[in-house]
């Protein structure tokens, strides 16, 4: 997912805070070290301009 945050040029803290994350969270599941939410995932779509389906093929 870091792959799309980057193309869409945002940091994971604004990433984290449009998905009502804290920022340590992020970074885990971003890291693999943390399963997202559903509800986050469908945040962080919106957020970065793409389908949900985009973000799920990364995980």
């Amino acid at each position: 997912m870091g792959d799309l945050r980057t193309k869409a040029n945002m940091t994971a803290e604004t990433v984290a805070e449009a998905a009502k994350m804290d920022v340590s969270d992020y970074v885990r599941s971003e890291a693999g070290e943390r399963r997202f939410r559903t509800s986050e995932l469908y945040l962080i779509a919106k957020t970065l301009g793409v389908e949900l389906k985009d973000i799920v093929s990364t995980l």
